[in-house]
């Protein structure tokens, strides 16, 4: 499981940054806020990333990456129902998020 965790950790940031300069968006709010997420993700502090993402799915509601990224932590707290309701909202906001789809199919 930890492996699949990093492979899955080190593909969503790939595909964040390239998914927003794709768009042409401004990386440095969200890059910061990624930064920090990422920090708390490596120290295992959960509860604080989770608080910090509920904030950004609520600041930037359009942006499937921050929902992948709850279910994500969801997935490493072992809370598959809130992890799957989070990938299935990532596929709903953008249906071709290539790691949400990967991980609900790997929950389902």
């Amino acid at each position: 499981m930890v492996n699949f965790l990093y492979v899955i950790l080190a593909g969503l940031l790939a595909y964040y940054f390239f998914s927003l300069v794709k768009k042409g968006l401004d990386t440095r709010d969200k890059g910061r806020l990624y930064e920090r997420i990422h920090v708390l993700m490596e120290e295992k502090k959960y509860k604080e990333t989770e608080a910090l993402l509920a904030e950004a799915v609520k600041r930037f509601p359009k942006d499937a990456d921050f929902n992948y990224s709850l279910g994500f932590i969801y997935y490493s707290q072992n809370l598959m129902d809130n992890a799957v309701k989070e990938f299935r909202t990532a596929v709903e906001k953008e249906p071709g998020h290539a790691l949400a789809n990967y991980s609900l199919g790997h929950l389902l």
